[in-house]
């Protein structure tokens, strides 16, 4: 697992740096697939949270929620990518500032995505601690 987030600093030619992001992405989706995974068999016991996992209620519902999986996972990869062309873009130009900042940069996207794919259950406990209805 270590050897996933090591980040090399390094000067290194463009490519490399595009492959050690690419090669990472299969990680990236298949911790977004698991905490996606997470949140729906979780919701249903949250109180209200029924009201968010309702894919029994016909076809067009699952075709909906399967095109907003489809969305989600293109929207997460294009962040993804960012990744890269940030790095790409900054290497350069703040060499000291890049070297601090690129080691956490990929650690940091992985943790935003995974609080962006429970952002549905979170919401439902902030609900239950606060007591009011914020969706």
């Amino acid at each position: 697992m270590s050897r996933i987030f090591n980040v090399d600093i390094s000067e290194r030619k463009w490519y490399k740096i595009v492959l050690w992001w690419e090669l990472r992405r299969i990680p990236f989706n298949l911790i977004l697939i698991l905490f996606l995974y997470i949140d729906y068999k979780l919701l249903p016991f949250l109180p209200e949270g029924e009201r968010l996992v309702t894919f029994n209620a016909g076809p067009m519902l699952v075709v909906g929620a399967l095109f907003f999986f489809i969305l989600y996972f293109i929207g997460a990869n294009i962040c993804y990518t960012l990744g890269w062309a940030v790095q790409l873009i900054t290497r350069r130009v703040m060499y000291p500032l890049y070297k601090i900042v690129m080691p956490k940069l990929f650690i940091c996207g992985v943790t935003i995505a995974i609080i962006v794919t429970l952002s549905p259950i979170l919401l439902d406990v902030v609900n239950l601690i606060i007591g009011k209805n914020l969706l």
